[in-house]
C-alpha cells in the first residue's frame, strides 16, 4: 500500500540525514525545487513547511495525505497564506482555514471556494491584508462602497478591481483619495483634471502626481503640495520645473529629497545643495562629486546635518584631522567617519562633547569600554543613551552621567530608579524628574536624608509612604505625623503637581479646600512650595493669604500652637511662595528659590530637597 511506501520510505530515508537536509537546505532558497523531491521529502512536515514558507504554491507538490490533513495545512495557510492553493477542496472551502490563509496574505481569498468570495466578512478581511485581493471577490462586493473604501485605503491601485460606478464618484473618489493619494491613477480622466481634487490626492501620497492630468503637472502649487509630501515626486512634473532654481530653492527647502530630481547643473549650486542639506542631511548624496570632495563645503554641510558626511568623498571620510574638525562642529558627523575612526577614541570623545549621542556611532567594542564610557559620560551625560546595555546599570557610570546632565537618567534601568539607596544620590531635581514613579521610601528606609529620598516623587504623588485613603487622597501622598520626623515640609512638597491640592498631612485633617494655613513652629514650612502656582506657600497662620488668593493648595493640619514662636521669620516662609532669596531661618539655615524645587541646607548636613 502507498502508506506502506511511505514508511518504508522514511526508516531508509532516516538513515541518509544528509540528504534530507540537503532538501531541506534547496527548498528554503527555493520552494518550487519541492516538486523535483523524493517522495518521502515530500512527505516530511518539516520540509514542506520549510518550502512553503519560501513559495506558498510549493504546498501542491506536497503528498496528498499532507494536503487534505487540516491540522497541517491550518499550520501551512499560516506560514504563508498562499498555500490554500495546494489544499484539498474541501478545506478551501474551511471557514477557520480560508480566514487564517486570507489573514495571512489576503490574495490567498483567491483561491478559496466561491460561496467565501461572496462572503463579506471574508473579503473584507483579505482587502485590509492586501487591498488588491478585492479582485478576487465576487461583483456584487466589488460594487459594495465599504469594501471598496477598505481596499482603496490599503492599496490606491486596488480601485481598478472596483466597479466602474465609483471611479466617476466625486465624494466616493475624495473619500478614497484622503485614504490613499495613488488612487488619483484610477479617478477618472474628468476628476484628474480637478485642481481641488489633485491636491488633496498629492497632500496625501506626494507620489500620486503621476496621476494627475498633464496642465497640473505645470501647477507650482499643485507641485510643490507633491514635492513637500514626498521629494521624489518632483520627477512627475513637468521638466521646466527641474532647471527653474528658484523653484527649486522652494521645493528643497521643503523636502530635501527633492534635490535627487534637480537639473544637474543645479546639484552643483552651492547654495542650493546647502538649503536641500539644512532640512535633510541624506540629500547631499544628490550632490555633484566636486560638492562631495570639496574640504570646506562638506564641513559646512556636516554642521548643518552630521548624516552629510555619510555621503562625503571617502577620502574625505579616513581623513582623521578633517573628520575631527567635522564632529567637533557636529558630533553626528562621527555617523559618516570611516570603521578605523569611529573606534578612535580621540575622535569619538570629541564627538561626544559635541553630541552625546554620537557614541551611538562609535565602533562596539567602545560602547562596551567601561573606562571609556565613564569618560563619555563625563563629558556629556546624553552619552549614556548609547552605552552598552550592560553600562547603563552602572552605578558610577549613570551617576557620573547624571551629575554632567542631570535627564540623562531616563536612559537608567527602571530597577536602578527605584533603589531608594540610589534615589538619594541624585543631584538635583531635573535628575529627580526621571526617578521611578515606583520609588518606595517608607519611614525606615529615609535615613537621614528624608528630603532627598521624598523629593524623588516630585513628578508623580503615588509612592509608598503608607495607605492611601480612597477618594480623600488619590494620587498623592498620605502621611501619619509619626512618619513626618521633623521634615515635614519635604514630605508635603512631593504632591506638588497633584491637581485636587491633596497632600500628605495628619490622617483626621479632612481634604484641604481652604487657604494654606500651616501652624507648625517648624522652618520646613518655609520649603512648602506647592501653592506656587497661585502666589501662596504654607507659612505661619498670623501671615496667612485672604481666600481668594489661594486654591487648590495644601493645608497642614498639625495640632500645634496657632502662634509661632519667637524667632521664626515670616519673611522667609513668604519668599517660598514669591521665588525670590529668602532670609535666614532659625539655627542657620536657609531656603533658596527655584522654580523646580526649594533646597533646604542647615548646618553640618547635606541639601535636603
Amino acid at each position: 500500500s502507498f502508506g506502506h511506501i511511505l514508511r518504508v520510505g522514511a526508516m531508509t530515508f532516516a538513515a541518509r540525514p544528509s540528504l534530507r537536509e540537503s532538501w531541506l537546505m534547496a527548498v528554503r532558497e527555493n520552494g518550487m525545487l519541492l516538486q523535483h523531491a523524493t517522495l518521502q521529502c515530500k512527505a516530511d512536515h518539516e520540509v514542506v513547511l520549510g518550502a512553503v514558507r519560501q513559495s506558498g504554491l510549493a504546498f501542491g507538490f506536497a503528498v496528498p495525505q499532507l494536503r487534505a490533513d487540516r491540522r497541517f495545512v491550518l499550520e501551512a495557510v499560516r506560514q504563508n497564506g498562499i498555500a490554500l492553493s495546494g489544499a484539498v477542496p474541501e478545506l478551501k472551502a474551511d471557514r477557520e482555514v480560508v480566514l487564517a490563509a486570507v489573514q495571512q496574505n489576503g490574495i490567498a481569498l483567491g483561491y478559496a471556494a466561491p460561496h467565501l468570495r461572496a462572503d463579506r466578512r471574508f473579503v473584507l478581511e483579505a482587502v485590509r491584508q492586501n487591498g488588491d485581493a478585492l479582485g478576487c471577490a465576487s461583483l456584487e462586493l466589488r460594487a459594495d462602497r465599504e469594501v471598496v473604501l477598505e481596499a482603496a485605503h490599503q492599496s490606491g491601485m486596488a480601485l481598478r478591481f472596483a466597479a466602474p460606478q465609483f471611479r466617476i464618484d466625486p465624494k466616493f473618489m475624495l473619500e478614497a483619495v484622503r485614504q490613499n493619494g495613488i488612487a488619483l491613477h484610477q479617478a477618472s480622466e474628468h476628476l484628474k483634471s480637478d485642481r481641488k481634487f489633485v491636491l488633496e490626492a498629492v497632500r496625501q501620497n506626494g507620489i500620486a502626481l503621476g496621476g494627475a492630468a498633464p496642465g497640473l503637472r505645470n501647477d507650482r502649487e499643485v507641485v510643490l503640495a507633491a514635492v513637500q509630501q514626498n521629494g521624489f515626486a518632483l520627477g512627475f512634473a513637468s521638466s521646466m520645473f527641474v532647471s527653474d532654481r528658484r523653484f527649486m530653492l522652494e521645493a528643497v527647502r521643503k523636502n530635501g529629497d527633492a534635490l535627487g530630481c534637480a537639473a544637474f547643473e543645479l546639484r552643483a549650486d552651492r547654495d542650493l545643495v546647502l538649503e536641500a542639506v539644512a532640512q535633510n542631511g541624506e540629500a547631499f548624496r544628490f550632490a555633484s562629486e566636486l560638492l562631495r570632495a570639496d574640504r570646506q563645503f562638506v564641513l559646512e554641510a556636516s554642521r548643518l546635518q552630521g548624516t552629510a558626511l555619510c555621503h562625503a568623498a571617502l577620502a574625505l571620510r579616513h581623513d582623521r584631522n578633517f573628520v575631527l574638525e567635522a564632529v567637533r562642529r557636529n558630533g553626528a558627523a562621527l555617523a559618516g567617519a570611516a570603521p578605523e575612526l569611529q573606534a578612535d577614541r580621540e575622535v569619538v570623545l570629541a564627538a561626544v562633547r559635541q553630541n552625546g549621542f554620537a557614541l551611538g556611532f562609535a565602533g562596539s567594542q567602545l560602547r562596551s569600554d567601561r573606562r571609556f564610557v565613564l569618560d563619555a559620560v563625563r563629558l556629556n551625560g546624553d552619552a549614556l543613551g548609547c552605552a552598552a546595555l550592560g553600562l547603563r546599570s552602572d552605578r558610577e557610570v549613570v551617576l557620573a552621567a547624571v551629575r554632567q546632565s542631570s535627564p540623562a537618567l531616563r536612559f537608567a534601568p527602571e530597577q536602578l530608579k527605584a533603589d531608594p539607596a540610589f534615589a538619594v544620590q541624585v543631584p538635583n531635581s531635573d535628575g529627580i524628574r526621571h526617578v521611578s514613579n515606583a520609588l518606595s521610601c517608607r519611614a525606615p528606609l529615609l535615613g537621614p536624608n528624608r528630603g532627598a529620598n521624598l523629593a524623588a516623587t516630585w513628578p508623580n504623588g503615588n509612592a509608598a509612604f503608607g495607605p492611601l485613603p480612597g477618594d480623600k487622597a488619590a494620587d498623592a501622598l498620605m502621611c501619619t505625623s509619626s512618619a513626618l520626623g521633623s521634615n515635614r515640609g519635604s514630605l508635603l512638597a512631593a504632591a506638588l503637581p497633584n491637581p485636587n491640592g491633596v497632600a500628605a498631612y495628619p490622617a483626621t485633617a479632612a481634604r484641604p479646600r481652604e487657604p494654606v494655613v500651616c501652624t507648625s513652629p517648624m522652618p520646613c514650612g518655609s520649603l512648602l512650595v506647592t501653592a506656587r502656582p497661585h502666589g501662596c506657600a504654607a507659612y505661619p497662620a498670623a501671615a496667612a493669604p485672604s481666600t481668594d488668593q489661594a486654591r487648590r493648595v495644601l493645608r497642614c493640619g498639625s495640632a500645634l500652637p496657632a502662634h509661632p514662636p519667637h524667632g521664626v521669620r515670616t519673611g522667609a516662609c513668604q519668599a517660598a511662595a514669591t521665588q525670590s532669596r529668602a532670609s535666614p531661618l532659625p539655627a542657620g539655615g536657609s531656603v533658596v528659590a527655584d522654580w523646580r524645587f526649594l533646597r533646604w541646607r542647615s548646618p553640618g548636613t547635606q541639601s535636603r530637597q
